[in-house]
């Protein structure tokens, strides 16, 4: 895996390489900084990793959900939580500024990764084949090149959108299939 090099990245884009467990590369060009993992094809623990760095990230909670975000797999300590809300969540950490990860529109299935201040730090679109998700395109703002956790907040948010994702994939799977049995 290469390292990033944020003065120079305007654009990257997420493939999906594997399908079940949903496994995610983010390039830039044809080098891969990121890779996205999901643990099984049902569940939400994923393992994130970079060059440098690598988390596991785990959705819990129903009414009021939650990303826990740790560092590398079977870390007990919590290194940051996203806290879901319909359209604005807030990812905050100890120590680091919080961002906002909120839709682009209602109608638009596009994510944005904003700072306190509202300035855009990425805008993440996914890109569909049919019904699955076979990647997203990610367009770096100036302002997201120089946050230092910009790896981190990417794969979070792929994380986020690759988790709800396939919950509706399986959510459509299980329709189509009690439609079938009637």
């Amino acid at each position: 895996m290469d390292a990033l090099d944020p003065a120079t990245v305007e654009t990257l884009r997420w493939l999906r390489t594997a399908k079940s467990p949903g496994r995610y590369e983010l390039r830039d060009g044809e080098r891969t900084v990121a890779l996205l993992t999901f643990a099984r094809h049902e569940g939400s623990l994923a393992e994130a990793s970079t060059a440098s760095e690598s988390w596991t990230m785990k959705r819990v909670g129903f009414v009021h959900p939650q990303v826990s975000v740790r560092t590398a797999a079977g870390s007990p300590s919590t290194v940051g939580r996203l806290t879901i809300h319909f359209r604005r969540s807030l990812f905050e950490r100890p120590g680091r500024p919080a961002r906002f990860l909120e839709r682009a529109g209602v109608a638009v299935p596009a994510w944005e990764a904003r700072d306190l201040e509202g300035q855009r730090l990425f805008h993440l679109e996914p890109v569909a084949e049919g019904r699955e998700l076979a990647g997203g395109l990610v367009s770096v703002e100036p302002k997201g090149r120089s946050a230092e956790d910009l790896l981190l907040i990417l794969n979070l948010a792929w994380y986020y959108v690759a988790l709800g994702w396939a919950e509706e994939e399986l959510a459509a799977s299980a329709a189509s299939a009690l439609v079938a049995l009637s």
